[in-house]
């Protein structure tokens, strides 16, 4: 471990070195050593980060190299090589290359490493330098504050789509509607299971309707989607999309509504705005990367998440109100496209970065 963690930091501080930046912008540190974010202060360079995932308010926590050092308990042999380590001065030696402390003054974090996470006071760990941080959505902004991390004043910066792939065209409210969509990464949490059951209460009073399930994912999941569609003998059509950006066009032109059943805040996932381009009127949980843009009966119709009645009412709502089914459609669709067009998202973080380094535009 300590050989990787050497690697790592060496790998980054020659890059620094070699080519000289006016700003460190940190995209993710998902699934790599946290203690980078000691080692990228020492450079007393401008630093951004951007947070699309949740590798601050889970990963952090668990990473590998930074509890041995902070942590207050640990078992006997652990406790005794770290307690030879500082008696030594070695552990002063190795923090010179891959630290596990902002400074010498302090030697233990122990509220952060192998304290209970529930117990930190939001807004409350400041050890770490997030002066100039965005995330991608309000929810992952609310789940590091509920962590702990001193991150209130960071913005909301949302993640663009390529609008001009997606674009398509409102269906009249003339056009009956009984194709459903569901576009999700399939796994648990994904709510697809209560898209499933629905669909399996709309059948009972509407044959014609159809729905299709387009994603991939986790394997025990979708068996398990594909054994209720079995068991209740639903026509349901699974579709892989390995390409979302060139398959998924298409696919969303054939159907009438999307569903986006997401139950927990873990996904990031742009599928609704992507259907919301494309033209179809939405059925959403507030759930995900885009939950704070939804707007009930005005850009989307929203639904109890993980409750198949509300979300089969509100599908049955949408079909027997072609008025409300084409003026959510337009207004979904006229949204994303003005705010989450590329060249928006990225004057956005552009200007964050010019400011960051003290300039302007």
């Amino acid at each position: 471990l300590k050989d990787l963690e050497f690697h790592n930091h060496n790998v980054v501080n020659e890059t620094i070195g070699e080519f000289r930046p006016e700003l460190l912008y940190v995209w993710s540190l998902h699934g790599l050593s946290k203690s980078l974010l000691f080692s990228f202060e020492r450079h007393r360079l401008p630093l951004v980060y951007d947070v699309s995932d949740n590798w601050l308010a889970d990963e952090l926590r668990l990473d590998p190299w930074l509890p041995f050092g902070n942590r207050e308990q640990l078992p006997f042999t652990d406790r005794a090589l770290r307690a030879s380590l500082e008696i030594s001065t070695q552990r002063e030696k190795w923090d010179e290359i891959a630290p596990t402390r902002p400074s010498k003054d302090i030697k233990r974090i122990p509220f952060l490493f192998g304290g209970d996470r529930d117990a930190a006071e939001p807004n409350s760990i400041t050890l770490f330098c997030f002066d100039r941080l965005y995330f991608s959505s309000l929810a992952l902004k609310q789940r590091a504050i509920k962590a702990g991390f001193f991150v209130e004043p960071a913005e909301v910066i949302h993640p663009f789509i390529q609008t001009e792939v997606f674009k398509g065209k409102v269906k009249s409210a003339s056009t009956p509607a009984p194709r459903l969509l569901v576009f999700a990464n399939l796994k648990p949490g994904s709510g697809v299971m209560t898209a499933l059951r629905a669909y399996a209460e709309l059948r009972k009073s509407d044959q014609q309707i159809s729905l299709t399930i387009a994603g991939s994912g986790d394997s025990d999941y979708t068996a398990k989607l594909r054994s209720f569609v079995v068991q209740n003998e639903l026509p349901v059509q699974f579709a892989l999309i390995p390409d979302p950006t060139k398959e998924m066009p298409p696919v969303f032109a054939k159907h009438d509504i999307l569903l986006h059943t997401a139950e927990t805040d873990d996904d990031f996932s742009v599928a609704p705005l992507q259907g919301m381009a494309a033209g179809l009127p939405a059925v959403v949980t507030r759930f995900g990367t885009a939950g704070e843009f939804f707007r009930h009966g005005e850009n989307v119709i929203t639904f109890v998440p993980g409750d198949a009645s509300d979300l089969a009412a509100r599908i049955h709502e949408l079909q027997s109100r072609p008025d409300l089914r084409e003026y959510i459609a337009t207004t979904g669709q006229n949204e994303v496209l003005s705010q989450f067009n590329e060249a928006t998202v990225m004057d956005r973080i552009e200007q964050y970065l010019l400011a960051s380094v003290g300039g302007t535009a």
